[in-house]
């Protein structure tokens, strides 16, 4: 694992690429993008998302960490939104089936955490 902190694109694509048969890098590498950079494109493709320092950490740690490297990158599907809701605040209905009571559920499991 690179621990790249840095917002710069062509520093973060150097490291994406460099496990290629052209380069000869036959490693496993995986590229845990630095703070910033994550809440960059988690701010632009899931601004309901507060990514921040301890959603970081579990991302870097392995906790829900393709859910949250994909948030920077995409729009989240429903059923990663539900994973991510079920990792960090407890079980949550399918919101696919039915929003209304995925929504209620969330308010409910968020005001106990008062």
């Amino acid at each position: 694992v690179f621990f790249v902190e840095t917002r710069e694109v062509d520093i973060i694509n150097y490291y994406d690429e460099l496990p290629s048969p052209e380069s000869g890098v036959k490693a496993d590498v995986k590229i845990a993008k630095g703070l910033g950079l994550m809440i960059d494109g988690a701010r632009l493709h899931n601004p309901w998302l507060n990514y921040c320092l301890p959603m970081h950490l579990c991302q870097t740690l392995g906790i829900c960490s393709n859910i949250l490297s994909q948030a920077a990158s995409r729009p989240l599907s429903a059923a990663e939104i539900r994973d991510l809701c079920n990792t960090f605040i407890g079980e949550v209905p399918d919101p696919g089936v039915d929003l209304g009571t995925f929504l209620d559920t969330i308010d409910m499991l968020m005001s106990n955490d008062e």
